[in-house]
């Protein structure tokens, strides 16, 4: 709606008279940059826009304070609280799936959660990786998983090494 709609839209609301132009325009102009949005709208992408929205106009002024932290000083406890859930979720697509590129896609995942795994030190995360990808093959004697992890270990170490040699080259 453009600004001349809403002034005709209320032409003649004032007791049969116009209101004052200047002062419709304002309301206009208010109503355009603070978009109203009624609580019962407030659902799905209109509800995520107007929160967008109006973080960034909270985020522009000076009254309210947000604390900016460097790129990726969560990511440890982001990933300790998640490892779990992205590891069972990955284990069902692997073990459902019939399409190859699901599949792929599951084992990048895994191959993902390695690597986070790997930079943090996480040997747990890595030990269940490694169990869980065991179920999907015929190594459940535990010798062999045994073997398996200290394998793995072996390897949990070297991409250490690499992912700190990768960093001290950049």
């Amino acid at each position: 709606m453009t600004c001349e709609d809403f002034k005709r839209n209320l032409s003649k609301m004032n007791n049969k008279e116009n209101f004052d132009e200047r002062m419709l325009t304002e309301i206009y102009n208010a109503i355009k940059s603070d978009e109203i949005i009624m609580p019962t709208e407030q659902t799905g992408l209109v509800r995520e826009s107007y929160l967008w929205k109006l973080m960034l106009k909270r985020s522009s002024t000076t009254g309210e304070k947000f604390l900016h932290t460097p790129s990726g000083s969560y990511n440890y406890d982001i990933f300790t609280l998640v490892w779990g859930q992205t590891m069972a979720a990955l284990s069902f697509v692997f073990e459902k799936s019939n399409y190859d590129l699901v599949i792929q896609k599951s084992i990048q995942g895994f191959t993902k959660c390695a690597r986070i795994a790997a930079h943090y030190f996480m040997s747990d995360v890595f030990d269940n990786l490694v169990i869980s990808l065991c179920k999907f093959t015929t190594l459940l004697n535990s010798r062999e998983v045994k073997f398996l992890i200290y394998f793995i270990e072996k390897i949990f170490y070297r991409i250490y090494i690499l992912l700190q040699i990768n960093d001290n080259l950049v």
